[in-house]
């Protein structure tokens, strides 16, 4: 385990929720769920979606965590207009056992615990087993959750990651009429939604999101765009996987 700060409560708290489910991981007497080991299987997501949306809403904010069945754990550093991500590897019975305390959490019981208001922070936690597969709408204060963060954070830290580079990009496009100067989009048609860019278009896209910001506004055809830019990651093909259907 990490080393607490004896002083922080919150931390300590946290400590002891990942003993206590770590330990029922370990020695409970019911069938263990077994994790996906494919490339693209996503195993846990932890994402924290603030109260207020920025841009692109949901589709926009990338995931505190991602986790998947060949041990990648995928964890954005930033980046601006462009979120970066980094890539760490982990073994495989660490997958193993933390879908198994976020079994003993309830994250796989498909059940949300209302937070504090409608319009607060929360976190969207995804657990997959190979049988089943549930998301989660938590309170950001729900101590499973800090228990889970913890421990991604900590199997981050103890494997050092490469930057990941994304096979796509999904580009959340919103008009915006307010007047100003306005860049030329000179890639893919954008749509009015999202458009996902692929191929060279990815690196074309990094180098204009380089130098843009979210008041960049973009100018395609007799239209004007304010734009968001999601790389996708493994489980993610396309648009429909960021987009609630219309």
């Amino acid at each position: 385990m990490t080393a607490w700060d004896d002083n922080d409560g919150m931390n300590r708290a946290a400590a002891l929720v990942v003993v206590t489910l770590l330990a029922a991981a370990g020695c409970g007497s019911g069938e263990r769920p077994i994790p996906p080991t494919g490339a693209s299987d996503l195993v846990l997501r932890v994402s924290d979606l603030p109260g207020l949306l920025p841009l692109g809403g949901t589709a926009a904010v990338p995931p505190s965590f991602s986790l998947y069945g060949d041990g990648r754990l995928i964890v954005p550093t930033g980046g601006g207009a462009w979120p970066m991500f980094t890539e760490h590897r982990v073994p495989p019975a660490e997958v193993s056992r933390l879908l198994g305390a976020a079994a003993d959490a309830g994250l796989l019981d498909g059940a949300d615990r209302p937070a504090a208001g409608p319009d607060g922070p929360v976190v969207v936690v995804t657990a997959a087993s190979v049988s089943q597969r549930h998301t989660v709408k938590l309170p950001r204060s729900d101590r499973s959750v800090a228990g889970l963060r913890a421990e991604l954070g900590r199997l981050a830290t103890d494997h050092p990651g490469t930057g990941y580079r994304p096979a796509a990009v999904a580009v959340i496009a919103v008009g915006n009429e307010v007047p100003g100067p306005a860049r030329d989009w000179t890639l893919s048609a954008l749509d009015d939604r999202c458009t996902v860019l692929r191929g060279s278009e990815v690196d074309a896209a990094q180098q204009l999101a380089a130098t843009a910001d979210a008041t960049t506004i973009w100018r395609f055809g007799d239209r004007r765009w304010s734009l968001a830019f999601r790389p996708l990651l493994p489980d993610e093909p396309d648009c429909t996987a960021l987009l609630p259907p219309r």
